[in-house]
């Protein structure tokens, strides 16, 4: 579990990719976050331990957010519009598991990765499939754009 969570954060951590799950799933395609607007914050904090050893802890953010609800979404089961709605790399990963979920195939599209190891340590995570990781050090160099094909 803790491998999905870490490869998801990595993803998420671009604004590019978070305005856009979070316009497309919980505000309908409305732009209502722009990236350009997300600033970067600490999530974590170190600490020394009575043991002395210096750790990490998620910090409290309890005090920043009032009134907060949590939404689930089976990314599986999002609507082709949906799906074509996303605009960021995450269409990739909701363009995957919709297909897999309603033809148990993946037909992968053209679209060029931007942020190419990321999507492919979590497609890697989440599928048990080594194979979208083979390669990903050769991808990164490489000045040729990347695709799922």
């Amino acid at each position: 579990m803790a491998q999905k969570d870490i490869t998801e954060k990595a993803l998420l951590w671009y604004n590019d990719v978070f305005s856009d799950i979070v316009n497309n799933l919980l505000f309908d395609g409305e732009k209502v976050i722009s990236d350009s607007e997300l600033k970067d914050s600490a999530t974590h904090q170190p600490y020394k331990s009575e043991s002395k050893q210096i750790r990490d802890q998620d910090r409290d953010k309890k005090p920043y957010v009032r009134n907060y609800e949590i939404n689930l979404f089976e990314i599986a089961y999002l609507t082709d519009d949906q799906v074509a709605s996303f605009k960021s790399d995450f269409w990739i990963v909701a363009d995957y598991f919709t297909q897999m979920r309603k033809n148990d195939n993946y037909v992968p599209s053209e679209k060029q990765l931007i942020h190419v190891r990321e999507v492919l340590d979590l497609m890697s995570v989440l599928t048990g499939d080594d194979r979208f990781t083979e390669h990903v050090d050769v991808f990164e160099k490489s000045k040729e754009a990347v695709t799922m094909l």
